[in-house]
């Protein structure tokens, strides 16, 4: 299930990240990259896009895709429903 939430609080948003099953942060161009290094903090598994900083950011510690792929975003989204990956590997290296 994918929810949009909209705009939420500050406060709100540990409890958001460390309910979900992901982070999916597809962008093409990236500034820091803070929402992957917060998802990894309260051992959320993350795909992200294999450029600019957020490949430098989680290089092994995070599920890399080619963002202009479908085929790799559902290939990614894929390993960790059905858990095709070692969460605790992938989170200890994001740590």
């Amino acid at each position: 299930m994918i929810v949009l939430t909209g705009y939420f609080e500050e406060y709100e948003k540990y409890s958001l990240i460390k309910n979900a099953k992901a982070l999916l942060l597809i962008s093409k161009e990236e500034g820091f990259g803070f929402p992957v290094l917060e998802a990894q903090s309260v051992g959320v598994p993350v795909i992200t896009s294999n450029r600019s900083s957020l490949k430098e950011i989680s290089q092994d510690s995070a599920i890399l895709i080619e963002p202009d792929s479908i085929d790799s975003i559902l290939s990614a989204m894929h390993q960790v429903i059905s858990k095709e990956f070692e969460l605790d590997k992938l989170l200890q290296k994001g740590n």
